[in-house]
């Protein structure tokens, strides 16, 4: 997760890999009354997140760039408060992560207090319900969190930390200084809802990810249509491998009495039986010949009696 101004570095960076916390059947019914995108057999997929309460990494911006900030924060231009989530899951295997970019105009309150934050006026700054708190996370297509009060939005307190790092240097004369630097960070916290589902100090959001088989997957991907083009193209294949060519064998696997060129065989058989090779090979390709001329097939392999009986 990130988030800040546009333009700007962000205030807030976070990449965690942490289990789900465990809530209980009450407290799943009492977020589907404020979050219609839950159902009620949503409850084995939903998972409910604590996202850290500080970045992972400093805010290292320039002395310039922090001055057009708050050029920025004190002017009258739009300003937006951007933010983006990144969910990565096991199953699908084709859309194993996912996710979500908004943003959100600063209003002048806002921008008065992140410049009051800034300039060391006041400890943090409160932008209200800016984080949607449900997030549904489908199998392909957009992250949806259409179906939930805003009043249940994560409202962000946000504090600029400074640490003091301490160095101990040692030159090349053997002598050693201390190196004093300040380093600066920001921290989160969600201010309570109005209806305390949410009261704990860290950010909470609350997803919905089915876990999907393979085949399910395949089968919400390309759904109904596609799925039936493949079944049908796979039996068409399959029907017209099996029936082509069948005019050309007719010749073949259609005659009405083939003794004679069971003789052949047997006779072929004989003369290498007996050591005969030329007799073998003089017979063989006149067995060849005989079935490269459909009209000595026909003669060759036509009834000996009446065709059809009186």
């Amino acid at each position: 997760m990130a988030f800040g101004v546009e333009g700007y570095q962000d205030f807030y960076r976070t990449t965690q890999n942490t289990p789900f916390e465990t809530f209980n059947g009450s407290e799943f019914s009492s977020w589907r009354t404020v979050a219609t995108l839950l159902g009620k057999d949503d409850f084995s997929s939903t998972q409910l997140i604590h996202l850290q309460n500080y970045s992972q990494s400093n805010w290292e911006v320039s002395p310039p760039a922090r001055s057009e900030l708050i050029k920025s924060l004190n002017g009258t231009g739009d300003l937006q408060f951007v933010y983006s989530l990144r969910f990565r899951r096991p199953q699908p295997p084709q859309f194993q992560e996912i996710s979500y970019l908004n943003n959100q105009t600063l209003s002048d309150s806002n921008r008065k207090e992140l410049l009051a934050v800034l300039l060391g006026d006041q400890p943090n700054a409160t932008i209200e319900y800016v984080l949607p708190r449900f997030f549904r996370l489908p199998v392909s297509t957009t992250i949806s969190i259409n179906g939930q009060k805003l009043s249940i939005y994560v409202s962000l307190v946000l504090s600029l930390l400074q640490r003091e790092e301490k160095f101990e240097i040692k030159r090349s004369n053997g002598s050693e200084f201390t190196y004093t630097r300040y380093v600066e960070y920001w921290s989160i916290e969600q201010r309570p809802s109005e209806n305390d589902l949410f009261s704990n100090s860290s950010v909470q959001i609350v997803t919905v990810s089915n876990m999907v088989p393979s085949f399910g997957t395949s089968f919400a991907t390309a759904g109904i249509i596609g799925l039936y083009t493949v079944f049908v193209l796979a039996i068409g294949r399959l029907l017209r491998s099996a029936v082509s060519g069948l005019s050309h064998n007719i010749i073949y696997e259609d005659m009405p009495d083939v003794s004679e060129l069971i003789a052949y065989c047997e006779d072929i058989f004989l003369a290498r039986q007996d050591g005969d090779l030329e007799l073998e090979e003089e017979l063989y390709r006149e067995l060849i010949e005989l079935y490269r001329s459909p009209e000595r097939i026909i003669l060759k392999t036509l009834p000996k009696g009446p065709r059809f009986k009186g």
